[in-house]
């Protein structure tokens, strides 16, 4: 009997202790994983401020670069708006712009790959044609339905604050999604900037 009890003992010892290296296993597995998460979440947040910041200093330079060009044009613009457009085109190349457009006050609009439409209806027009710079959510192109981002800037009359047009830049979105793509996990992780709304602007 004494035999039976000593096994049973050494039996329920031998059970706790494996319970006890169990329960250490996990909770260092848990550790281990929380840890992880932890470190991946750091990561992703460091990424998107560095993402962030470089979409914002890439809006910025292109609306300042915008407003240059808007004074600069701004005195051909009055006489002859095709010419303007004419005018930007080596702007347009040299920034990878789809294309630089001028449009005057009702929204008629000359563009530098020789398109005339109507942007009357565009709310980064409306914006722009009151004095404000605008960047556009993402737009059908009229011309050929690609997916698009336009700025959109006021242009003044020389010397005074007179609006008399508007001058806008289209990216297609190809070029665009360039800016934002920042590689991490080993270029197998997505970027994606979307709306408050969840709505998604542009992806990696």
């Amino acid at each position: 009997m004494g035999k039976y009890k000593k096994l049973y003992g050494t039996l329920l010892l031998g059970l706790i202790a494996i319970i006890i290296l169990l329960t250490a296993v996990f909770s260092y597995s848990r550790s281990i994983e929380e840890s992880y998460k932890e470190e991946n979440i750091n990561s992703l947040k460091e990424l998107s401020n560095q993402g962030a910041l470089m979409l914002h200093n890439e809006i910025k330079n292109k609306q300042n670069l915008l407003a240059e060009l808007s004074h600069d044009v701004s005195r051909i613009f009055v006489n002859d708006p095709q010419a303007a457009a004419a005018y930007l085109e080596e702007a347009a190349e040299r920034n990878s712009f789809k294309r630089i457009g001028v449009a005057l006050t009702d929204g008629r609009a000359y563009t530098t790959d020789g398109v005339e439409l109507n942007i009357s209806e565009r709310e980064y027009f409306s914006k722009a044609i009151l004095g404000h710079t605008a960047v556009s959510r993402n737009l059908d192109d009229y011309t050929d339905g690609g997916r698009i981002a336009v700025y959109a800037v006021p242009i003044f009359e020389d010397g005074s604050d007179k609006r008399i047009g508007v001058l806008f830049a289209t990216y297609s979105l190809d070029t665009f999604r360039k800016t934002i793509e920042v590689s991490f996990f080993g270029g197998a992780g997505y970027s994606y900037v979307v709306q408050e709304n969840g709505d998604v602007v542009v992806d990696s």
